[in-house]
C-alpha cells in the first residue's frame, strides 16, 4: 500500500475513534508501508489533529475505569502496551478519579458467586480478583475488610 492511501485510511480510522501513535505504527507495518514514510504520515496525522497520545490516553483511561471497572495499575499497563510515553501515563493516572465504592461493589458481586472452602480461601480469591482488576493491594485489603465486617 502506498503512503497516500495509508494516510487516507488512517485519517478515516482516526475520525471514528481515538488511536495511539503506537497503534498507527503497527498498522503501517501491517500494511507494508515503507518505514521511511512512517514519520511523514505520523506528522501529517498530528498536524491535522487526527492523533494525540494525551487525548487517546485520557479517553482510554476514562472508558476503562468507568465501563470496565479497571483499576489504575491495569490501565497503566495497557497504556504502556500502546506505547504511550511514561510522562503521559503518569499524568492521566493521577487525574483519574478512583472511587473505592467501585472496587467494593465488584468484590461484593464476586464474593456472592465464588465457591470458597473457608473464609481465608474466599479472602484469597477476592484479593486475586481485586489485583487482577488493577487495584493496589492495600486498597483491595481495605475493601475486603469493609465487606467482611458488614
Amino acid at each position: 500500500m502506498n503512503h497516500e492511501t495509508a494516510t487516507q485510511r488512517l485519517m478515516a480510522m482516526c475520525s471514528r475513534k481515538e488511536i495511539s501513535e503506537g497503534d498507527v505504527r503497527k498498522k503501517l507495518t501491517q500494511w507494508g508501508v515503507d518505514i521511511g514514510r512512517h514519520e511523514e504520515i505520523l506528522t501529517t496525522l498530528r498536524n491535522h489533529n487526527f492523533i494525540d497520545d494525551l487525548r487517546f490516553a485520557q479517553a482510554f483511561a476514562n472508558d476503562k475505569a468507568k465501563f470496565n471497572k479497571w483499576g489504575p495499575k491495569k490501565i497503566e499497563h495497557e497504556l504502556a502496551s500502546h506505547r504511550i510515553p511514561k510522562k503521559i501515563i503518569d499524568s492521566v493516572i493521577n487525574s483519574l478519579e478512583t472511587d473505592d465504592s467501585t472496587l467494593i461493589s465488584l468484590l461484593q458481586k464476586k464474593a456472592a458467586t465464588v465457591k470458597a472452602k473457608s473464609n481465608q480461601d474466599l479472602r484469597n480469591k477476592l484479593v486475586r480478583f481485586g489485583l487482577s482488576r488493577g487495584f493496589d493491594l492495600d486498597i483491595v485489603l481495605k475493601a475486603i475488610k469493609q465487606i467482611t465486617t458488614e
